[in-house]
């Protein structure tokens, strides 16, 4: 009697051990199926996200294989947060009987300010600063600064100094003593210059296509897609607002108000006029995507707005009197332009190309 009962006893302790077992490979499986989908899911969020920084267009894909599983990715726009996406992605992950699904959010936002806009002067790569040419800021003091991803040169004497910061990622180099009120740091992270995409050009298109060029002198209203070259001359010159976009060649020799942008394929060439241009409130953004010599500034008298060449070269010539900021690839100076930093851009820009970001990651 008593060996069957211990008989009984180590059969019955057996079988639960045997189930224990069992039960125990099945939550180590559904665990390890788990942390499959988990993984699944935030490879999506990372795939999410690299869709929407390059196209705030993209919309989700549906359940498709991936990995171990499979990935849904859906996409919504917030109620009045237009320039953010909200990604939700679904994993699923199959295993013998299991099936384990797991959810990931990610936040971004498909425009926002590049630091670039912050300076007086941004350049990709090196430039030099001579001694005759100053940069300050209006109506905000202190606030020309510099910055390039590169190397920056400084020459001091003459009437040239820099009423803000100058930083650089790689080194600065003084020489004669030059006054930069704010400083110089380098060593710094390199600022992103925003491409120039074709969704930032099809804006325009809103607007219609014009075939041909234009020229505007009575102050009429500029607008659209231009299959063309642009000018714009005096008494008048034109508005401008939201985007133009101009396949061919911009020359600017008269007065341009408004609050828009002048995207071009082709150079541009714009004059320093007669009128005060502190006095009115246009708010103009030049941006040419051409390499080589992008924009041509010159003249001797005032010009206002923003400069860009994100694939070419900014040159100044003559002595003129610039209100704004100038990026690009480079910056040139064949005179002695005094640039002043138009720091009312800040609260009233014209529409620019953006630095899209990655907000936040959730795992839901």
């Amino acid at each position: 009697m008593t060996v069957m009962i211990l008989i009984s006893f180590l059969s019955v302790l057996g079988a639960a051990m045997v189930g224990l077992a069992g039960t125990s490979r099945r939550v180590a499986n559904r665990r390890y199926v788990g942390k499959q989908a988990l993984a699944l899911a935030q490879a999506g969020s990372d795939l999410a996200a690299a869709r929407l920084l390059d196209n705030p267009s993209f919309t989700g894909i549906n359940s498709t294989a991936l990995g171990a599983g499979t990935v849904a990715i859906s996409v919504a726009t917030p109620t009045g947060q237009a320039s953010r996406r909200v990604a939700t992605v679904t994993a699923t992950v199959t295993s013998g009987t299991y099936l384990v699904s797991r959810q990931a959010k990610v936040w971004v936002t498909t425009s926002g300010a590049s630091g670039i806009w912050g300076n007086a002067l941004a350049a990709k790569t090196s430039f030099t600063l001579g001694g005759n040419i100053g940069v300050n800021s209006h109506p905000s003091l202190h606030a020309g600064h510099i910055h390039c991803n590169e190397n920056t040169t400084h020459n001091g004497g003459g009437a040239g100094s820099v009423d803000g910061r100058s930083t650089a990622t790689g080194t600065i180099t003084l020489n004669g003593n030059p006054t930069i009120a704010g400083g110089t740091q380098a060593g710094v992270a390199p600022l992103t210059f925003p491409a120039v995409d074709q969704a930032f050009k099809d804006q325009s298109l809103a607007n219609g296509v014009t075939s041909g060029c234009v020229s505007r002198t009575n102050g009429s209203t500029l607008q659209g897609k231009i299959n063309g070259d642009v000018t714009i001359g005096g008494p008048s010159g034109a508005q401008v607002n939201g985007v133009v976009w101009v396949t061919g060649t911009v020359t600017i020799s008269g007065p341009v108000t408004g609050t828009g942008t002048i995207v071009s394929d082709g150079a541009m060439t714009l004059n320093s006029r007669t009128y005060d241009e502190r006095a009115d409130t246009a708010s103009v953004a030049y941006i040419s995507t051409a390499t080589g010599i992008a924009i041509s500034m010159g003249g001797n008298r005032s010009f206002k707005g923003i400069l860009y060449a994100p694939n070419g070269t900014v040159r100044f010539q003559g002595g003129s009197e610039f209100y704004g900021m100038a990026a690009g690839n480079s910056l040139t100076f064949g005179g002695n332009p005094n640039i002043t930093r138009w720091t009312n851009y800040d609260s009233n820009p014209p529409p620019l190309p953006s630095t899209p970001k990655v907000e936040a990651y959730q795992e839901l």
